[in-house]
């Protein structure tokens, strides 16, 4: 654990905004037994493929054992960089581009430009049902797309839907909505929903708690009373709803939905007062939200009204 904590050193203040730092720690099983059958099983699978045959499978009692010593590796990473274990396709990548660094991928690069194989780009990942099987999937160098997850992956399309007439502002883009989402996702009292009809997800709402003192507050003008402040609250990050099922109540559900089951006694959020030509604005006037203030998050925002309610 020193040298991973010597490596995080050097790490620190790094500006890993647009990159992906991938961590392997090696484990070694604690029981003599299960040490003999991992270098038998890794042995057999170097000889079975010359010899026509299938190599051993990894026993169940193996896995469990690595699973248990790797979440005990998390716990004690855990309050310093968030990481979150890596999947399955992420691996195969990582493994692949390790062994292909600096020399030509034939497999992905085909896939990519060729019409044999039913790939497609998107959001700088390659989608392939010929390569299912194999578990290969490219990511955007540097980075992880959200959309890998299937629940981020809904939600981005909706977002992508919801947002469509500002996608070309780089506050809007759904790169840039993908790292909010990360960074949110990782941040104390997290929640979010996500509404399907028929299968096919229509709708999402997810947000936070925010702490007396939290920044969200420290960027609010005027200063809210300390009444808004004193206690946490929620913060609403995002609301979205197709086009499809706008005026419907389907966003009010979603809303409430979320906030049914939060010990806070407040919820906040904040709205640009010219979406919808102000129709989005009074609608969450008409849901019992106030205005408190105006906030500019960052350089690419617009001024956002800051609004405020009680939870329930």
């Amino acid at each position: 654990m020193e040298n991973v904590d010597a490596t995080l050193d050097l790490l620190d203040g790094q500006e890993m905004h647009r990159r992906t730092l991938w961590l392997a720690v090696p484990l070694q099983t604690e029981s003599a037994g299960l040490q003999v059958s991992a270098s038998l099983g890794a042995l057999w699978a170097e000889l079975s493929p010359a010899l026509g045959m299938r190599p051993a499978p990894v026993a169940r009692r193996e896995v469990s054992a690595y699973r248990e010593q790797a979440s005990r590796v998390q716990a004690t990473l855990a309050g310093g960089i968030a990481f979150r274990p890596a999947r399955p396709a992420e691996i195969v990548w990582m493994i692949q581009h390790a062994l292909h660094r600096g020399l030509a991928e034939p497999l992905l690069a085909q896939a990519e430009t060729s019409e044999l194989y039913g790939g497609q780009i998107r959001e700088g990942v390659l989608h392939s049902p010929s390569y299912a099987d194999l578990g290969q999937v490219r990511l955007q160098e540097g980075g992880i797309d959200p959309a890998l997850d299937d629940t981020d992956g809904d939600l981005l399309d909706v977002y992508a839907e919801v947002r469509a007439p500002l996608l070309h502002l780089p506050n809007y883009a759904v790169t840039a909505f993908g790292e909010r989402l990360d960074r949110h996702s990782t941040e104390p009292g997290f929640a979010a929903v996500l509404a399907y009809a028929d299968g096919h997800p229509v709708g999402y709402a997810y947000g936070n708690t925010i702490e007396h003192g939290d920044r969200y507050w420290q960027r609010t003008s005027p200063t809210p009373a300390e009444k808004y402040t004193e206690r946490p609250v929620v913060a609403l990050k995002e609301i979205g709803v197709r086009p499809a099922w706008r005026k419907t109540g389907t966003a009010r559900r979603i809303h409430d939905a979320l906030l049914a089951t939060r010990d806070e006694p407040s919820v906040t959020l904040m709205v640009n007062p010219a979406a919808g030509d102000g129709k989005v604005h009074a609608l969450y006037k008409s849901w019992g939200y106030e205005d408190v203030g105006q906030s500019q998050p960052s350089v690419a925002s617009p001024v956002l009204t800051v609004m405020i309610r009680a939870s329930r």
